[in-house]
């Protein structure tokens, strides 16, 4: 039962904040889904002994793996396409995949590197 419920749970969730459009490629053709974009962070955080602590973690896309046919791979190249507010979608950019960690539900979080 828990497994059907997050399925659908997580479906709704991407498809109400998808904010992007990846497009993938390894076999030669192109294979496209919505997916959530999280841009490069860069925390700087207090340390409490008078310095302070840098944090960054790099651009991330998290996708449905049900909505695309092909397994995302380190070292692939996928371009993303952000959405406009107006419902349009910008010119893609170029990404390389440095890591993949699936979440055991069918998902996975694409960390990146822009270029390629």
């Amino acid at each position: 039962m828990w497994p059907a419920l997050l399925h659908r749970a997580t479906k709704v969730i991407r498809e109400k904040f998808a904010d992007c459009r990846i497009v993938l490629d390894p076999d030669g053709a192109a294979h496209t889904c919505l997916a959530i974009f999280h841009a490069e962070q860069k925390d700087v955080v207090p340390d409490g002994e008078g310095g302070v602590s840098l944090n960054s973690v790099g651009p991330v896309v998290d996708v449905r793996l049900a909505d695309i046919p092909v397994m995302p791979a380190t070292r692939s190249i996928v371009a993303i396409e952000l959405q406009r507010p107006d419902g349009t979608y910008a010119v893609a950019t170029r990404y390389r995949i440095t890591d993949t960690q699936d979440d055991g539900y069918g998902g996975m979080k694409l960390l990146l590197m822009k270029g390629g």
